[in-house]
């Protein structure tokens, strides 16, 4: 007979099939414990800066709240859920790995991953674009040995939620029409010096 926790981490599972929402699973995923976080935030579950005492994931961070727990020293060895927008590029690190910046609530977190990883994050976010979400299940390090002493988390797994998007910038008609009227103006003026130093 399963227990109500178990009843609730099935219904959360199938309610992330239902969703849809991890739309593509990368090399080394534990499918399971991907679908457990990415069910656990569409549940709603709010961010804490806990895991169980097994040292799994149980909730899912943004980066911001990773970053502080990191730095607050209590991530211990532990493995954390963390979900941001990849941005920036992939940066090289030693190993043939990759640097990614992950992105939530205005913090960007360096996570290390595969180089085959970083080649399928179908888009960095920049200005004219939101870059893809990611879910990260990784082990977050204070200081971290093998990178120079940098805060980071190193993944374990990294399923792409979606692929971002371009955002459109148009041309408000209004700075259009303030800009063609300087443009005017200094041209004016400039035609007015030139023909006071010609007499």
């Amino acid at each position: 007979m399963r227990t109500g926790e178990e009843r609730r981490r099935k219904g959360r599972a199938r309610a992330c099939a239902k969703k849809g929402a991890v739309a593509r699973t990368l090399p080394g995923v534990a499918s399971a414990s991907v679908c457990l976080a990415a069910a656990l935030m569409i549940a709603g579950v709010p961010a804490s800066a806990h895991a169980s005492d097994a040292g799994t994931a149980t909730e899912v961070l943004s980066p911001a709240e990773a970053v502080e727990l990191a730095v607050s020293g209590d991530a211990g060895s532990q493995t954390f859920v963390v979900r941001g927008e990849a941005i920036g590029e992939a940066l090289r690190a030693p190993a043939g790995r990759r640097w990614v910046n992950v992105l939530g609530d205005g913090v960007a977190l360096g996570v290390v991953v595969d180089a085959q990883v970083a080649e399928a994050i179908p888009r960095f976010g920049a200005y004219r674009r939101r870059g893809a979400t990611l879910l990260v299940t990784g082990t977050l390090q204070q200081a971290c040995s093998e990178h120079g002493g940098d805060l980071d988390m190193h993944a374990g797994s990294v399923v792409i939620l979606d692929d971002g998007e371009e955002i459109p910038h148009a041309v408000h008609p209004a700075k259009l029409g303030l800009a063609a009227a300087g443009s005017a103006a200094v041209g004016r003026f400039l035609l007015m010096v030139e023909f006071r130093t010609c007499r």
